[in-house]
């Protein structure tokens, strides 16, 4: 296995994402891995990538399910005339193990900084939502309220602005 980091300069904050590339020929050796995010990559032109990408998005989902952010990634978006996947189909898949979708060209770098930023939002998404749960199990007290963090905490990004009716689809990767 091939490891390589990306720098990211988003909203001002420069992260590092560390990816492990290789591929996975045993179940066992995916359940040995671990990081914050796992990205499955097919090719368009390939059905067999496919299948084996959903067999590994069935995996994950059963060993992570949402707690990391999962994504499928449709490589070589460039060879529309030998398209073997059809979007909808990998959609689909997406929608059913409850992960993001996107479609990518390498060769023509066709939704790759796309793709490295909405991977490092699904990180943060997912650090944001567990650290907003562990403050609400400190805060609550027994005599207050069920929900009374939440509902103040919704209130202030209602007021702020935050949030407002981001579109929660498999393929916007800057929601969670």
């Amino acid at each position: 296995m091939e490891e390589k980091t990306v720098s990211l300069l988003v909203d001002g904050d420069e992260s590092t994402l560390e990816f492990i590339d290789g591929l996975i020929y045993e179940m066992d050796e995916l359940k040995s891995l671990s990081g914050d995010a796992y990205v499955v990559v097919f090719s368009i032109t390939d059905r067999l990538s496919f299948e084996n990408a959903t067999d590994i998005l069935r995996e994950l989902h059963h060993e992570c399910g949402t707690e990391r952010a999962i994504i499928l990634v449709a490589n070589k978006s460039d060879l529309v005339r030998n398209r073997k996947v059809p979007t909808e189909e990998a959609r689909e898949i997406a929608d059913q193990f409850e992960c993001k979708y996107t479609e990518t060209s390498a060769v023509l770098n066709h939704n790759v900084d796309e793709l490295l930023v909405g991977i490092l939002k699904q990180i943060l998404l997912r650090i944001s939502k567990d650290d907003t749960e562990e403050m609400e199990k400190k805060t609550t007290k027994p005599r207050s309220r069920p929900g009374s963090f939440k509902k103040t905490k919704q209130f202030l990004d209602k007021l702020l602005g935050r949030n407002q009716k981001q579109e929660k689809s498999c393929e916007n990767l800057y929601v969670s």
